[in-house]
């Protein structure tokens, strides 16, 4: 009968509880103001020449590798199905091109004008 443990008393009965937790000790946790950097002036030409080299740079070196023939890889009459769609192209894009300059006049530089009539023409 020593044996028989009636609600869990017994020799091991600490063992099988659980332990309370020891708190945490809370780190302290230094914040330092963020510091913005230092800038200074810039010209916005400077900033535009910049760009530009930027882009001259990666033109010349997409276009350092060797030009496509297409013939290579394009029979003749997909050529001129090809050269016939982009006749279309230019054509349906410079009347667009007409209408937005009749519509802003000198508002838009040419690019600008082209890169809209380029979207319309394609939504056609």
């Amino acid at each position: 009968m020593s044996n028989v443990h009636i609600n869990n008393f017994g020799n091991n009965y600490g063992f099988y509880q659980n332990k309370p937790s020891k708190p945490q000790v809370e780190k302290e946790v230094k914040e330092e103001a963020a510091v913005a950097p230092k800038h200074e002036a810039v010209e916005a030409s400077e900033i535009m020449s910049a760009m530009n080299i930027m882009g001259a740079q990666n033109l010349a070196h997409v276009t350092a590798k060797n030009q496509v023939n297409p013939t290579d890889y394009l029979s003749a009459e997909r050529i001129a199905s090809i050269e016939d769609s982009m006749k279309l192209f230019e054509q349906g894009v410079e009347k667009y091109a007409g209408a937005v300059q009749k519509e802003f006049g000198d508002i838009f530089s040419d690019e600008t004008v082209y890169a809209l009539a380029a979207e319309a023409f394609s939504k056609e």
